[in-house]
């Protein structure tokens, strides 16, 4: 149940969550909206780099599982020599559900309506590592320096794969208008 919206520059690891994860944990309802990540080798949205202990049999059971987690780092943000979306796992064994990654609406259409009204819209892309339940969308939109949130509630939708949602907010025509989105199961 954490939220990150900062940067995260770490040092060998770095995670929009956690930086190195041991053995074994339960990562869940976590929300990650770095505008980056750096590190040395390992970085992810949500945990940089998933590590046993030299001596695993140690331990009762090296289990690691991510379930509902969201991130909007993209990999083009994560630099480190071995980035990825959700989690490092180095060929350990990790269960993985109802996770998705957002990308940030991508640049503001101006249109003008049927009945003369200015539109603007954005587009964002969601994708899910098997299958995620969408419920409730907040857009903050800025334009003329001021940014207001849009709070988009939407029937249950299960989302596998890839998918686009869109806005569209009347009234508005900036050509300099930005967007950012955020999650909420």
């Amino acid at each position: 149940d954490n939220v990150n919206y900062a940067a995260i520059s770490g040092g060998n690891d770095g995670g929009g969550i956690i930086g190195t994860l041991y053995n074994a944990g339960i990562v869940k309802n976590n929300r990650n909206y770095a505008p980056s990540i750096s590190s040395k080798t390992f970085g992810a949205g949500i945990v940089g780099n998933f590590q046993t202990t030299e001596n695993p049999e140690l331990i009762a059971k090296c289990d690691v599982t991510l379930t509902n987690n969201i991130t909007s780092t993209s990999i083009d943000n994560i630099e480190s020599s071995l980035p990825t979306l959700f989690i490092y796992t180095n060929r350990n064994a990790v269960t993985m559900s109802e996770n998705a990654a957002i990308s940030q609406p991508q640049e503001a259409i101006a249109e003008t309506g049927e009945d003369g009204s200015l539109a603007t819209g954005f587009v964002a892309g969601i994708s899910s590592d098997d299958s995620y339940t969408l419920e409730n969308m907040t857009w903050f939109v800025t334009s003329g320096g001021v940014t207001k949130s849009i709070l988009t509630r939407v029937a249950p939708i299960e989302i596998e794969g890839d998918v686009q949602v869109g806005l569209i907010v009347s009234g508005i025509a900036d050509e300099n208008a930005s967007a950012r989105i955020e999650i909420d199961q």
